[in-house]
């Protein structure tokens, strides 16, 4: 859950990956989990889908 598109996550994978082994990221980039529910509430959505 990056909030970005597949394509776009696919894309900067590959990204940081070729980094790692080209040696300008020595580190692993560490993987973050978001609380999506503190941007927006689930009932909301429901509502703009069923207008």
């Amino acid at each position: 859950k990056t909030g970005i598109c597949q394509r776009q996550h696919r894309l900067l994978k590959i990204a940081v990956h070729r980094a790692r082994e080209f040696g300008t990221i020595p580190f692993d980039v560490p993987i973050r989990e978001y609380n999506y529910s503190d941007w927006y509430r689930p009932e909301e959505k429901k509502e703009e889908k069923s207008s």
